[in-house]
């Protein structure tokens, strides 16, 4: 059947039922064949790349790069110089436009906040720093979570102070996250105040029960667990 597809003059439909098999491959674990066919989707895609419309080309070009580095990644964490340099060709490889980018961008600083050296974290927490200045408003909700995460990852008792200062630049600007509120219930207990993290917890509960999540909280909610495995860095569509 996939043969017969791959002769059609469709391809973005059958790269569309590629990546749908891989994905159904890495929900069984059978890990082989899934980066097998994202390997051979990223193929198609730098082979073929004048048969796709910009924003069909770039949108896959993000989601198949991060899918496969992120499962590179949690296959086995020693894998992570594998890993971002998955993320990093697939950003430098194409002219990305911001919503393309911004997937790949996250999954990289997530990535670096899993595994990286010290030196690694140091630089991104300054590079971010740069680039929130450079933001959109809709982007820097994303960015202070993330200079605050790896603020504390960096330097707990050095950083605390700071790192709570973005978290709440990070609510003032999505104040109805639960995920953020237990991020700061979180550091509240790293500290010992635990009638303040007790309170923060309600408002996340309070919060979760009302907020319905849409797509485009994946790649923010997924940094926010340091036991994530990167798996819910981006969202396809």
């Amino acid at each position: 059947c996939l043969y017969f597809l791959e002769r059609l003059d469709n391809l973005n439909y059958y790269l569309d039922i590629l990546i749908t098999r891989a994905q159904f491959f890495r929900k069984f674990n059978n890990i082989v064949n899934c980066k097998n066919d994202l390997i051979y989707v990223l193929r198609l895609l730098d082979d073929r790349r004048n048969q796709l419309k910009p924003m069909e080309l770039l949108t896959k070009v993000s989601y198949t790069y991060s899918l496969l580095a992120s499962i590179v990644y949690e296959e086995n964490p020693n894998n992570y110089n594998e890993a971002i340099k998955l993320v990093r060709e697939g950003m430098k490889k194409y002219q990305h436009m911001t919503s393309t980018m911004k997937p790949l961008s996250v999954l990289e600083t997530q990535l670096i906040y899993l595994g990286g050296s010290d030196e690694e974290i140091a630089n991104r927490i300054e590079h971010l720093k740069v680039q929130i200045t450079l933001e959109r408003p809709k982007y820097r909700a994303t960015i202070s979570y993330m200079i605050a995460r790896l603020l504390i990852k960096q330097n707990l008792d050095k950083n605390m102070n700071e790192a709570y200062d973005y978290y709440q630049k990070t609510l003032k600007l999505l104040p109805k996250r639960p995920w953020i509120w237990i991020s700061v219930g979180a550091l509240y207990l790293e500290l010992g105040q635990f009638d303040d993290a007790l309170s923060t917890y309600t408002q996340a509960v309070n919060h979760s029960l009302y907020h319905d999540e849409n797509q485009s909280d994946k790649s923010e909610k997924s940094f926010s667990d340091e036991s994530s495995d990167s798996s819910n860095s981006s969202a396809y569509n």
